[in-house]
């Protein structure tokens, strides 16, 4: 079942767009459910005027019975690339007169202490709350892990090493707490041996802060279709949250 609505967010200057998973059984029950915040949510789901998406999330939940709500917040179109880095990553060394990275920590800021608040008064949620980002998104999800308490876990897809400072490595390795659950995964065809490297470094320095939880999939000959996606958020899924039989 899916929800959808579109907010004003003055912290953040812009509308917002919410897409929301439901369970099936969500009116059918009063119980709580964990919470899974899906960043980049206009590629995941079709939301009103937008076509693009690399898969059919909804239907890739409703098919596996997936007992958990979704919040997915939208990222800006594509016409404006450098907002959408800005909000994502807060650790960008690239062009810093187009891309302001602070805006990623303003961003994060909100989700946790103005959105989820608010939408905690609409949707039973519990305190198990969970991230999952794609590239750029999943820079910003490995920065919200281990800079907020309330989010047990994070589910981080393709994350976009290449753009960032190596002071990314440093809070993780300092600041990164070992009980919380972290599935890693990198594939494609196509990354190139800096991009494998990189990849490598993250999973070695979380690694070696003995999480608890903690998990690597590499798969060098996917390609990233939509298919591939669906086969790896599954056992992300799997790993990080409980599934219903």
């Amino acid at each position: 079942m899916l929800d959808s609505f579109r907010i004003r967010a003055v912290t953040i200057k812009r509308n917002i767009k919410i897409s929301v998973y439901l369970p099936k059984n969500y009116y059918k029950e009063n119980k709580t459910y964990p919470l899974l915040i899906l960043f980049d949510g206009q590629l995941f789901f079709k939301f009103l005027d937008e076509d693009k998406r690399i898969i059919d999330f909804n239907s890739l939940l409703e098919l596996e019975n997936r007992d958990f709500i979704v919040i997915a917040p939208h990222a800006p179109r594509d016409e404006m690339p450098d907002w959408r880095i800005s909000e994502l990553n807060p650790y960008y060394k690239g062009n810093i007169e187009t891309v302001d990275s602070s805006l990623a920590n303003i961003y994060a800021e909100y989700i946790t202490n103005e959105l989820l608040p608010m939408l905690k008064a609409k949707y039973r949620f519990n305190d198990e709350i969970y991230l999952l980002g794609y590239q750029d998104s999943a820079i910003l999800s490995l920065y919200m892990l281990y800079a907020y308490s309330i989010y047990k876990g994070a589910m981080i897809f393709n994350p976009n090493l290449l753009d960032c400072n190596h002071k990314l490595f440093e809070d993780l390795d300092q600041r990164f707490d070992k009980t919380k659950k972290i599935f890693l995964y990198q594939g494609g065809l196509n990354a190139t041996d800096k991009e494998e490297n990189l990849f490598y470094d993250l999973q070695s320095t979380i690694s070696k802060g003995k999480a608890e939880y903690f998990i690597l999939d590499y798969e060098q000959n996917l390609d990233n279709s939509a298919d591939s996606m669906k086969s790896r958020l599954n056992v992300a899924f799997d790993f990080i949250m409980k599934k219903v039989a």
